[in-house]
Parts: C-alpha cells; sequence; structure tokens
C-alpha cells in the first residue's frame, strides 16, 4: 500500500497560495478581522479554563494571546501582558498541566 502524501497549502510558494480568509493586506502586514479574534480568543479561554487557570485570569490572557503580533518584540505584549500571560502559565504548571 502507497502511504498518502499531502501537501499543506503553506508549502506552495506564495504566488499559488491562496488569500487568506477574512484578512486583508495593508503595507504587507496581514490583520485579521474581528470575528477571528473573537474566535480565537473563546478557543484560547476555553483551553486555559481546562488546564486549571481561573476564569479571570484566563479571560484577560486569552485576549492578550489571540491579539499577539509574531512580527513585534515579545509577540506585541506589553510588561503587564506579559505579566499576565506568565500567570496563566504558572497555574497551569501548578495544576499539573504539563504533567499529563
Amino acid at each position: 500500500m502507497t502511504p498518502l502524501i499531502t501537501v499543506g497549502v503553506g508549502d506552495a510558494p506564495p504566488s499559488l497560495r491562496p488569500p487568506l480568509p477574512f484578512a486583508n493586506q495593508d503595507s504587507g502586514l496581514i490583520h485579521i478581522m474581528p470575528e477571528i479574534n473573537i474566535e480565537l480568543t473563546l478557543a484560547f479561554q476555553q483551553a486555559l479554563l481546562g488546564a486549571g487557570v481561573p476564569v479571570n485570569l484566563a479571560q484577560q490572557a486569552a485576549g492578550i494571546m489571540a491579539k499577539d503580533d509574531p512580527h513585534a518584540p515579545h509577540l506585541g505584549r506589553s510588561d503587564e501582558d506579559m505579566h499576565i500571560v506568565r500567570s496563566a502559565h504558572t497555574w497551569m504548571r501548578a495544576k499539573g498541566f504539563f504533567n499529563r
């Protein structure tokens, strides 16, 4: 039996990649529309809650992570943002999430 080989869209040359849904190009940067940020925030929040992070902290950290900018230093996070995300990570570690 021949193994099935799949190639993802990200593997295609840039000229052959389809445009990203819910995104637009502005000065070479892609800005994701608010609908995606809401879905991303909810997904992060659900994951953090499932890992034992308290509700208020999970909401704050999820909102920060959903707007991360991979091209900015420290993902575009302020010192306060970084403190909140580190606090969520600390809760996850304390609840044994990384030992599962």
